[in-house]
């Protein structure tokens, strides 16, 4: 489960996907607090796409595909799933994260 973490979650992901959503608090502005939502979903929708997309880029560019073959399907299946859960619970655990940033602003604005 380490070695999906490191995968899944590495250094520059961690750091572009908070810039990207603190940099879209700080841009998009919101009056009310029912904007926060359509505000934010279009961009968080991007953000778990291109997140996602790359995790399937880096490991066809590092050949792991290969490695990853040779491993009976349970196997493989059981590792696709468990990269996609850690990739979904960062990207929720990030999104309301951003939400509580534009709470917070918009609270105090």
């Amino acid at each position: 489960m380490k070695k999906e973490w490191k995968i899944c979650i590495a250094p520059y992901k961690l750091a572009y996907s908070i810039l990207f959503l603190l940099l879209f608090a700080l841009v998009r502005g919101v009056t009310l607090t029912s904007e926060i939502g359509p505000a934010l979903m279009p961009g968080a929708a991007v953000l778990a796409s291109v997140f996602c997309a790359e995790t399937s880029v880096m490991d066809r560019n590092g050949q792991r595909w290969e490695i990853i073959c040779l491993k009976p399907e349970k196997n493989r299946i059981r590792m696709i799933y468990r990269r996609w859960i850690i990739q979904a619970v960062y990207l929720y655990v990030t999104v309301l994260a951003a939400y509580f940033t534009f709470t917070g602003r918009s609270l105090t604005a």
